[in-house]
Formats: structure tokens, sequence, C-alpha cells
């Protein structure tokens, strides 16, 4: 299966969210912003871009000798109706530990986590909440959400083939605008 997406810049999305109070302020300083989980983020830029992921069954990879960059063994997803730009800790966990428990997989098992990180004030802090409640504070967390640039709604996933790439590599993602924790 090939999964992609692709987005281009659109003014009236872009004005959604800056009406929603969800983009940053400072485009002017890209070096600075966005800047997940930053004590100075102020929100995300929107950006464009494209990215495919090829899908294709374990047993059917391995028989071709294909290189694995990456497994999906379990996933949730659910919705957070109470307000578009204030998702809840409790909400975020509860998907976590779902996910989890379709992989069959216990918190521990878990190495890294790809953070969403929109930078916005309440998404991070209920992102990193959540986090913290599920798998405590020794499992790395990042996102690599201000290298892309681009939050739209195909490519929201778009880390994942960043990450998958880092892990085959051995190497981890830092947040690189992370100025104050």
């Amino acid at each position: 299966m090939v999964a992609g997406g692709a987005e281009e810049l659109c003014p009236s999305e872009a004005a959604v969210f800056d009406t929603l109070f969800a983009t940053s302020q400072r485009n002017d300083e890209p070096a600075t912003t966005p800047s997940p989980f930053d004590a100075s983020r102020d929100g995300l830029v929107i950006g464009e871009g494209a990215g495919t992921l090829v899908l294709e069954e374990l047993t059917h990879a391995q028989a071709r000798g294909a290189k694995i960059y990456g497994e999906i063994v379990g996933f949730a997803t659910n919705c957070d109706a109470a307000h578009i730009t204030q998702p809840q800790r409790e909400t975020m966990q509860v998907c976590m530990e779902q996910s989890l428990r379709q992989a069959g997989l216990a918190p521990s098992d878990i190495g890294y986590i790809s953070a969403h990180g929109t930078a916005t004030d309440r998404g991070d802090i209920a992102e990193s909440q959540a986090s913290a409640v599920v798998f405590g504070n020794r499992t790395p967390v990042s996102s690599t959400e201000e290298l892309f640039r681009a939050y739209s709604w195909c490519l929201w996933r778009a880390g994942s083939l960043d990450e998958s790439a880092n892990d085959a590599r051995g190497l981890v993602c830092t947040n690189l605008k992370l100025a104050t924790p």
C-alpha cells in the first residue's frame, strides 16, 4: 500500500489557524519558531510539502530482502472535541494507552516518542503531561515538526518518515529550537 499526501500553502487555512491564535507571531524569525516544548513557544508555522510511505506486510518485505525501517504494530485514534486548540491530557493519555494495549506492549517497551509538538501553549503541555503519565520521564521525547514547518492535515505525520530513518541509523532527533525547557 502506498499512503501519501500533499498540501500547498492555502491562505484560508492559514487564516483559520491564525483566528484560533494557534500560529506563531515570530514568522520573521524562522530560526526561533516554531519551537515545540520551549517556554517561549508561541504557536505553529503553516507550511507546505508532501510525503509518502510504502506500507507492506512484514513477511512479504522480509521475503524480498527489503530493508525494514519500521513496523506498525498498533494504533489508536480519538477525538478531543472540547476545543480544537485546547486538547486535554486525559484524552491524549487514553489514546496512548489504547495504542499500547492494541500493540501488546508495555510503556517500558517504548524507547523513543516522536511527539506531535505543535508549539502551541496548551497543546505542548497536554502532550507532555500525557506522555509523562503513560511513559514516565525516562523515555526520550522530541518533535520534528519544527523541521518540516508543514502543519497540514496531510503531513502531520511526515515526522514518521524521518524518525523511522533516524531509528534505522541509531539516531534520535532533538528539538533544535528548544532553548528554555
